[in-house]
C-alpha cells in the first residue's frame, strides 16, 4: 500500500502529459481507501475475475504496470492497448521488464542475474540516486521541470475518520495546548522484519524521546504490530506524555490519526509514505532498503546505519549486529527536533 500511495505522486504529471485521456487505475482491494476520492483517477477497478473481464473492453492508448507481482503481470498481459511500460509477461509466461522501464526494474527481482542471483540489482539499487518519482517520471518522459513540486502524493480522508480521530484525542487528553506530537511506527508487519529495530532499540528510542525532549509520543502499527506494540508499551504506559494508538483502526482511521502528529518517526513503511502524502515532518529509520527511491520533499531526513548493511532486501536479518539497532540515538533526537 506504501507503493500504492507514493505512486499517486504520478497522477498530475501523466494529466498533464495526456490532458484529454481518462485514467483508469488497477488496484487489489485493500488500497481502496487510498484511491477512491483522488480527482485524477477517472476509473477505479478493483482486482477481481470480473474485473479482468470488464478491462479486456478497454482499447487503452498506454498501459502501464510498476507492479512485478506474477498476478500483475498475467492480468495485464491480457489487455488491449497500444503501448506498454512497465512489467509483463513474455511469450513462455515468464515476468520481464520493457526496456524504457529497465532504470527501476532492473534493480529489483526482475533484475537476477543468469545464477538467479540479486548480485547485479543489488549492486545497482545502492548505487541508484534518484527517488521513485524521478525514476519514473523519467521512464514515462514526464515533465521533471518543477521536480519535487508537481510529483506530490495524494491522500484522502473523509470526515467521519477525521471525526473519529478528533474524538479519540479528545478521550486521550491530547487536544490540550502543550507538548509537540511525535507518531512513532517502527513496525514492518510479518513481511519485512529486517526494516524494524528490535523491540529492546524500539523502547530505548522511545525512552530517550520521551526523556530528552518535551515530545509526546503516540505508539502507531496495524494489526501485525498489536503484540509488537504491546511489548513495547508494556513498560512505557504509565508516562504521561506516551499513547498507545489501537491497532485496529481502519486504514482512513489510521490516517487520520496520523493527522494529529506534528512530525512521525517510522521505518521503510505505510507511514512513512502518509506521513510525506501529509506533509508532516518525517524522520525515517532505513537499513536493508534504499532511502535514495524517498522523496519527502524537503520535509524530512533518512537515518541510516554506519555499517554497511549485508543483509540487503532479506525479510530477515542474517547478521550478528542487525543495522537497525545501529542507528544513533543522538542522531534521532537531533532530527526530531529539527523536523517536528
Amino acid at each position: 500500500m506504501g507503493d500504492v500511495l507514493r505512486s499517486t505522486s504520478l497522477l498530475k504529471p501523466l494529466k498533464k502529459k495526456y490532458p484529454r485521456r481518462c485514467i483508469h487505475w488497477l488496484s487489489d482491494p485493500a488500497s481502496r481507501a487510498i484511491l477512491k476520492k483522488n480527482p485524477e483517477i477517472a476509473f477505479l477497478h478493483l482486482r477481481s475475475a470480473s474485473t479482468q473481464k470488464n478491462l479486456r473492453r478497454f482499447p487503452f492508448e498506454l498501459v502501464l504496470n510498476m507492479d512485478e507481482e506474477p498476478a500483475a503481470c498475467a492480468l495485464f498481459h491480457t489487455l488491449r492497448f497500444e503501448r506498454w511500460i512497465g512489467a509483463t509477461l513474455d511469450e513462455n509466461g515468464q515476468r520481464h521488464y520493457t526496456p524504457e522501464s529497465a532504470p527501476y526494474f532492473q534493480m529489483g527481482i526482475l533484475g537476477r542475474d543468469p545464477d538467479a542471483s540479486l548480485a547485479t540489482a543489488n549492486r545497482l539499487k545502492r548505487a541508484n540516486t534518484q527517488s521513485y518519482q524521478r525514476l519514473w517520471g523519467g521512464i514515462l518522459q514526464l515533465d521533471l521541470s518543477r521536480y519535487p513540486q508537481d510529483y506530490a502524493s495524494f491522500l484522502p480522508i473523509p470526515a467521519r475518520a477525521l471525526s473519529f480521530a478528533r474524538g479519540w484525542a479528545r478521550e486521550h487528553g491530547l487536544t490540550r495546548r502543550g507538548a509537540p506530537t511525535v507518531g512513532v511506527n517502527l513496525g514492518c508487519g510479518r513481511r519485512w522484519i529486517s526494516r524494524q529495530p528490535s523491540l529492546t532499540r524500539c523502547e530505548e528510542i522511545i525512552r530517550a524521546i520521551l526523556k530528552e525532549t518535551e515530545f509526546r509520543v503516540l505508539l502507531l502499527g496495524g494489526p501485525e504490530e498489536k503484540e509488537r506494540n504491546g511489548k513495547i508499551a508494556k513498560n512505557l504506559r504509565s508516562h504521561p506524555r506516551f499513547t498507545r494508538t489501537p491497532t485496529d483502526l481502519s486504514l482512513e482511521q489510521f490516517f487520520a490519526v496520523c493527522r494529529l502528529c506534528d512530525s512521525l518517526l517510522t521505518t521503510d513503511t505505510l507511514a512513512m509514505h502518509v506521513a510525506v502524502a501529509l506533509r508532516k515532518g518525517v524522520v525515517t529509520l532505513f537499513g536493508p532498503t534504499a532511502h535514495q527511491e524517498t522523496e519527502l520533499y524537503g520535509r524530512g531526513v533518512h537515518l541510516g546505519s554506519p555499517e554497511p548493511c549485508a543483509c540487503t532486501y532479506l525479510p530477515k536479518c542474517t547478521q550478528p549486529r542487525h543495522c537497525m539497532d545501529q542507528i544513533p540515538t543522538s542522531a534521532i533526537l537531533q532530527a526530531l527536533r529539527r523536523y517536528t
